[in-house]
Order: C-alpha cells, then structure tokens, then sequence
C-alpha cells in the first residue's frame, strides 16, 4: 500500500480532515468536478469545460505526462471531498545540464 494513500489530520474546530491520493475513476471525477461545489454560491464562477479537464488528467491522452508525473490528492471532511491538490513533477530537468555556484 502507498504510504501516501491515506493521511488523517485532526482539525478540532473543522473536524477531522483525510488526504487521499486519487486512484480510482469515481476519486478522479470527484477531483475533476470538486471545483463546481466549492463555487457554487459565487455568481461570477465558470465552470472548466470539463471534456478538456478529463483529457488534461488523462495519462494516455496528455502528452506531458510522456515526460512528467503528477500526483492528484483530495481532501475528505466527513467522508465529502473538500479541497484538491496536484502536484506535477517533470523530469525534464533531470536531463539539463547544471551549474555549480559557489
């Protein structure tokens, strides 16, 4: 098991508040429309075009991940999502040369 796949915080005020990485479609759609929930009261809110946003998380369809990685995690509040993160990783510059400053 991933040592990332769950990690509980404990928020007294807010409650208990569990990071999960996003492995399954139903967590990726979740990830995908999360936004629309939390912006739902804003009149001013657009939502994505959300065929683009599939595409952009899809690995066989976005051609960065040919040279990147990322990793999706939601954040669970009484088993509701209620907040996103990704963070990408490109290994792009792994191949750069560097320069040492001394």
């Amino acid at each position: 098991m991933n040592p990332l796949r769950t990690i509980p915080y404990n928020l007294t005020e807010m409650g208990e508040i569990t990071i999960k990485e996003v492995i399954t479609r139903k967590e990726l759609r979740d990830f995908i429309y999360l936004p629309e929930k939390v912006h739902r009261d804003e009149p001013d809110w657009l939502p994505p075009i959300y065929m683009d946003e599939w595409q952009l998380f899809d690995r066989k369809k976005n051609k960065s991940f040919n040279y990147a990685d990322a990793i999706l995690l939601l954040a669970y509040r009484d088993g509701k999502p209620v907040g996103r993160i990704m963070g990408p990783v490109s290994y792009t510059h792994l191949t750069l040369p560097t320069k040492r400053i001394v």
